[in-house]
């Protein structure tokens, strides 16, 4: 590779860092108006303010507790898988605004071939 006056084009490359873990909390009473949603082996997983999160089975999660969800402006890595996996378990929640964070990682950058969560 050619060096220039900046240097090589390798060097721009940053290695990959890890995201730091979050604590686990308890259950929130009370949703705010912005949440993570993640859903794996039918767990659901949500942070609230960024700094922990809560998990809960989504069968055990109450009817009150999916009303309140739609009130929230919820950001999933995968929102439509996230609707399905909801819909199997015979939940139909439809949110107040929702971001795709894997669909966001594509319009970012459609050539990149890693757009898994670890992945960015």
């Amino acid at each position: 590779m050619q060096n220039t006056t900046q240097g090589s084009l390798f060097d721009t490359l940053q290695p990959a860092t890890t995201a730091p873990e979050l604590p686990e909390v308890a259950w929130p009473d009370e949703l705010g108006k912005d949440a993570l949603l993640y859903v794996y082996d039918d767990i659901l997983y949500v942070s609230t303010d960024g700094h922990g999160f809560a998990s809960q089975p989504i069968a055990a999660i109450s009817a009150e507790a999916w009303e309140a969800f739609e009130n929230v402006q919820a950001a999933a890595y995968d929102l439509k898988q996230l609707y399905h996996t909801l819909h199997n378990h015979g939940i139909d929640v439809k949110f107040a605004l929702g971001h795709d964070i894997a669909q966001g990682a594509f319009l970012l950058d459609p050539l990149r071939r890693d757009r898994s969560l670890s992945g960015l």
